[in-house]
C-alpha cells in the first residue's frame, strides 16, 4: 500500500465511516458486489488515485485507479478518472474511449477539458506521422461539440498548423490542391483568432503563423503564374494583417516579388 500515512490513516477512517451510513468523504461510488475487505481495498485505490489527479500525479493515479479496477471497483468516477489520468500521459485512445463513455452516461463539465486534451493530443500525434486526415478527424469532434467550445481556438490553430503543412508538401506535386489547402490554412488561422485572446500564451505563435499562411498562399500563386489572384490576396493579407496586428513583415518579401514581376 502507500507509504504515506497520513493520507492512509484518514482514508480509512472515512472508509469506516461509510459503512456506518456517513460518506461524506467517499468519491468513489460504493460498488454493490464487493463486501468486506474488498471495499476498502477497492475503494482506497480509486481514492488515492483521485488524490493523485488533484495533485497532477497522473502516471500514480493511472496505476491506483487501475488496481481499484482490477479489485472489482467499475464506477463512473474510476472510469472517468482513468480516462482523465490516460489523457495526460500519452494515452490518448484509451482516454478517449472511457472519457466518451463516462460521457454517456453522466456529462460532467470536469471531464470535457481532459476529452478535448485526449483528441489535441492524439492529432498532434498523427500530425507528426503526416497521417492529416486523421489528425483532422480528432479535432472536427472537439470543434462539433459545443460541450468542448472552450477548446476550439487551440483545436483550430492545430487544424491551421496542419493544413499549412500539408498545402507546402502538396505544393510540390499538386500545386491546385496546394494553394486549395494553404487557402483552408488561412481561413482556419483566421477562425482560431476569433476564439483566442491577448495573454493567450499561443496568442503570438498564432499571428506569426497567420501571416505566414497568407505569405506562402501568395507566393503560391506567384509561382504558378497566378498573378492577379497574388496581387488581391496580398492586398487582402495587408489589410487584415492590419486590423490584427499581425506580423506585417512576413509579407514584403511576396510583394516585392509581385512588383517585380508587374
Amino acid at each position: 500500500m502507500i507509504k504515506d500515512e497520513k493520507f492512509r490513516g484518514a482514508v480509512l477512517e472515512d472508509y469506516r465511516n461509510a459503512m456506518k451510513g456517513d460518506r461524506s468523504y467517499i468519491i468513489a461510488e460504493q460498488p454493490k458486489i464487493l463486501s468486506g475487505e474488498n471495499v476498502y481495498q477497492a475503494t482506497y485505490w480509486a481514492d488515492l488515485g483521485i488524490y493523485y489527479t488533484k495533485n497532477n500525479k497522473w502516471n500514480e493515479a493511472a496505476s491506483c485507479l487501475e488496481k481499484s479496477e482490477k479489485l472489482g471497483l467499475t464506477t463512473y468516477w474510476v472510469n472517468a478518472e482513468l480516462g482523465a489520468a490516460y489523457s495526460k500521459i500519452g494515452r490518448e485512445n484509451e482516454a478517449i474511449t472511457r472519457l466518451e463513455d463516462a460521457l454517456m452516461v453522466r456529462p460532467s463539465s470536469s471531464f470535457y477539458p481532459y476529452l478535448a486534451d485526449a483528441h489535441i493530443g492524439l492529432a498532434q500525434k498523427y500530425k507528426a506521422e503526416e497521417r492529416f486526415d486523421d489528425a483532422r478527424k480528432e479535432l472536427d469532434k472537439i470543434i462539433a461539440n459545443p460541450e468542448m467550445k472552450f477548446a476550439y481556438g487551440a483545436a483550430k490553430h492545430l487544424l491551421a498548423r496542419i493544413d499549412h503543412i500539408e498545402g507546402l508538401k502538396l505544393l510540390e506535386t499538386e500545386p491546385e490542391r496546394g494553394i486549395a489547402v494553404l487557402t483552408a490554412s488561412v481561413a482556419a488561422y483566421r477562425s482560431a483568432f476569433t476564439y483566442y485572446q491577448e495573454g493567450n500564451p499561443n496568442f503570438e505563435i498564432l499571428k506569426t503563423g497567420f501571416a505566414n499562411a497568407y505569405h506562402n498562399l501568395v507566393g503560391a500563386y506567384v509561382n504558378t503564374g497566378r498573378i492577379e489572384e497574388a496581387k488581391k490576396t496580398l492586398a487582402a493579407a495587408i489589410i487584415e494583417a492590419k486590423e490584427k496586428h499581425l506580423p506585417i513583415e512576413e509579407l514584403s518579401g511576396v510583394e516585392k516579388e509581385i512588383e517585380r514581376l508587374k
